[in-house]
C-alpha cells in the first residue's frame, strides 16, 4: 500500500513537473517584457501600501470590481520585488501551468486514464488562447479564480472519495479565494453540486457505501439528484458555499452598489447570433491574424472542428459501451464549458470576440472544458485497442507543435507593447528630464489597442514610475478630446505611431 502510494504521488509530482516546465519554456521570451498599461497601476500603488492598510485591497478598484484575493497577490508580489516585471510575469506563467496540472488531477481522479488527462493538460499549457490572461499581468485576476476553482473541485473530488473533512475545508476555503479573485467564481454553485450529482453515488458504489452496508440498489439510487437534494449532508455542504456566495454579493453592494463588472460591459447581455459565431470560431482557432495567415487560422479550424466532430460520434455511438466513470466525467466537463462561458455578464455573447483576439482572456476558463471534452471524446470513448488509442493520441499531439508556434505568435504583440510602454517613458524623461513641482504632461496619440495587446491604459502611472515622481500631472489626450492648444500649460508631447518616436512639441 505504502509502495502504491509513494509511485502515485510520484508519477504525480513528475507531471507537475513537467507541466510547469512546459509553461515557462514556451513563456519564457515575455518574461523580461516591462510592465504594461494597467499593471503600473496595480503595482506601485500596492508597493506604497502598508500591511495596516491592506483595507485599500477592498476599495482599489472601486468603481470597477472588488477583488481582494487578485490585490492581495499584487501586494505581495510588489512588496518583495517592487517594480521588477520579470517576477510579475513568472507569477502568472507558474499559476497557468498550476492550472494545468489541476485540471490533470482532476481528470485522472475522476477515472480518466493518465494519457486522456495528461494529453487535455498540456494542449492548455499551451493554448494559443492564454496570453490575454497570462502574459498579460493584469490579467491574473483570470488565472486566479480558474486556479482556485480548479483547486476547490479537486479538493471536494477527494472529499467525495475519502469523506475527508480536511478536504471539504479546504475545497470552502478555495471556493471562498474564487469569489474574491473574479466574479467568475460565482459559478462553483453549479460545478460543486455537479460533482454530488455525478459523483457522488459512484464513489459510494466503490468503497464508502460498501462499508456501510448498503445493497447495490440502494447504493445505486444514490445517484438520484433527488435523493441528493433530500440528503443533509449535502444540503449543509452546499448551504456553506451559498452563504460564501452571498456574502461575496454583499461585499460587492456594499462597495460599489452593484455585483460588479466593467463599466462598458452590461451585467446581463441577450444573445446575438454573429457575436456568438464569431466567439466560437475564434476559439477554434485563437490565432492573430497580424502574425498568422488566414489559411493556417482557418485550416486549424477546420481540423479542430473535425477533431469536435468526430468526438460528438464517439460519444453518442459509444455511449453505453464506455464505463460510467468516463461518461460523467464527459458530462462533468460540459457543464464546466457551459457555465464557465456563462458568468455575471455575457460579454462575448452581446459583444463578440473577434479574430483579433482582444479580450480573449474571457475565453480562458472556458478553454478548459473545451479541450478536456476533445480529448475524453476521443480517448476514453473510443476504441480502447491499442491501435486506435496510438492513432488518437498521435492525432491530438499534432496539435501540440501548431499551439506552440500559436503561442509564439500571440505573445509576439505583447511583446511589442511592452517595447512600446518601455520607449515612450523612456523618450519622454530624455525630452524633458527635470519637469519642475506638479508640472502637466500631455500625450498625444497614443496607441489604446494594437492588435490583441493594451497600450494605453494605466499610462499616468507608467510615467510616474518613469519619473519616480507622484506630484507630476500626467494627461493622455484621448482621441475624442481636442488637441491642446499652444495656450495649454505644461508640457506637450506627439507620439508617432509609425516611428515609436515622441516629440516634445511645447514646454513650458
Amino acid at each position: 500500500m505504502i509502495e502504491k502510494r509513494w509511485a502515485r504521488t510520484t508519477g504525480f509530482t513528475a507531471v507537475g513537473c513537467i507541466l510547469i516546465a512546459a509553461a515557462v519554456i514556451n513563456y519564457w521570451p515575455i518574461l523580461n517584457n516591462t510592465l504594461i498599461a494597467d499593471d503600473h497601476v496595480f503595482v506601485n500603488a500596492f508597493r506604497v501600501t502598508s500591511f495596516s492598510g491592506l483595507d485599500k485591497l477592498f476599495t482599489m478598484q472601486s468603481p470597477l470590481f472588488v477583488r481582494p484575493m487578485t490585490m492581495f497577490v499584487f501586494w505581495v508580489h510588489s512588496r518583495l520585488f517592487g517594480l521588477n516585471p520579470w517576477a510579475s510575469h513568472l507569477i502568472n506563467v507558474f499559476l497557468h501551468g498550476g492550472i494545468a496540472f489541476l485540471l490533470f488531477c482532476l481528470m485522472k481522479n475522476m477515472g480518466a486514464k493518465k494519457p486522456t488527462a495528461f494529453v487535455a493538460a498540456l494542449l492548455f499549457v499551451l493554448t494559443p488562447v492564454a496570453p490575454d490572461a497570462v502574459t498579460w499581468s493584469s490579467g491574473r485576476a483570470d488565472v486566479l479564480v480558474l486556479f482556485f476553482m480548479l483547486l476547490a473541485m479537486v479538493l471536494y473530488g477527494v472529499y467525495l472519495t475519502k469523506r475527508s473533512w480536511a478536504a471539504f475545508s479546504g475545497a470552502m476555503l478555495a471556493s471562498a479565494a474564487a469569489l474574491l479573485s473574479k466574479e467568475q467564481g460565482y459559478i462553483l454553485i453549479i460545478l460543486l453540486p455537479s460533482m454530488d450529482f455525478l459523483f457522488g453515488g459512484i464513489f459510494l458504489q466503490s468503497g464508502i457505501g460498501a462499508k456501510k452496508g448498503l445493497p447495490a440498489k440502494t447504493r445505486l439510487i444514490l445517484t438520484d439528484a433527488w435523493s441528493q437534494l433530500t440528503d443533509r449532508g449535502f444540503l449543509f455542504r452546499h448551504g456553506i458555499l451559498l452563504l460564501l456566495i452571498c456574502g461575496n454579493v454583499i461585499l460587492h453592494f456594499a462597495i460599489l452598489g452593484h455585483m460588479g463588472g466593467y463599466e462598458d460591459v452590461p451585467l446581463f447581455s441577450m444573445p446575438r447570433i454573429g457575436s456568438v459565431r464569431s466567439t466560437f470560431r475564434t476559439m477554434l482557432s485563437p490565432l492573430n491574424p497580424s502574425d498568422i495567415s488566414w489559411e493556417v487560422i482557418r485550416a486549424l479550424r477546420t481540423y479542430t472542428v473535425t477533431l469536435c466532430l468526430v468526438g460528438a460520434a464517439l460519444v453518442v455511438a459509444r455511449w453505453r459501451k464506455t464505463n460510467l466513470k468516463a461518461r460523467r466525467l464527459f458530462m462533468m466537463m460540459v457543464i464546466f464549458f457551459i457555465v464557465s462561458m456563462l458568468p455575471v455578464f455575457t460579454p462575448f455573447f452581446a459583444h463578440g470576440l473577434s479574430q483579433g483576439l482582444k479580450n480573449s482572456r474571457w475565453l480562458y476558463s472556458p478553454t478548459v472544458g473545451l479541450l478536456a471534452m476533445m480529448v475524453i471524446a476521443l480517448l476514453e470513448f473510443g476504441w480502447q485497442r491499442r491501435t486506435w488509442k496510438i492513432v488518437a493520441i498521435s492525432i491530438l499531439l499534432l496539435l501540440v507543435p501548431v499551439y506552440a508556434v500559436g503561442l509564439n505568435s500571440n505573445n509576439r504583440p505583447w511583446q511589442r507593447a511592452a517595447a512600446i510602454n518601455y520607449s515612450i517613458p523612456k523618450q519622454a524623461v530624455e525630452l524633458a528630464p527635470e519637469p519642475p513641482q506638479g508640472a502637466r504632461l500631455a500625450f498625444m496619440h497614443l496607441l489604446i489597442y494594437r492588435d490583441s495587446t493594451i497600450t494605453g491604459y494605466g499610462f499616468e502611472e507608467t510615467i510616474k514610475a518613469a519619473y519616480g515622481r507622484d506630484d507630476l500631472d500626467v494627461i493622455w489626450v484621448k482621441k475624442s478630446e481636442p488637441v491642446p492648444g499652444p495656450d495649454t500649460e505644461g508640457y506637450i508631447f506627439d507620439y508617432d505611431q509609425e516611428n515609436g518616436l515622441l516629440r516634445l512639441v511645447k514646454e513650458p
